[in-house]
């Protein structure tokens, strides 16, 4: 079974993706800078997709050493 220590970087950038999404609401509600707010927003799906790419570049390799 596949632990997240599989993978340490992973969970930090899933961390980072989350405080994004709060530093945007506080940019966007709070300070009132909507395109700075909406900018930052968009952050997170880019830290999510390079959390999946580790990810999945620890499962490939794995299965290399299986295969050998």
């Amino acid at each position: 079974m596949a632990h997240s220590s599989d993978t340490p970087g992973a969970d930090l950038l899933v961390i980072s993706a989350v405080v994004s999404v709060v530093l945007s609401l506080y940019v966007y509600l709070v300070r009132g800078e909507q395109r700075r707010g909406i900018f930052v927003g968009l952050w997170p799906s880019t830290i999510i997709a390079l959390a999946s790419y580790l990810k999945l570049r620890s499962i490939a390799t794995r299965l290399a050493d299986i295969e050998s």
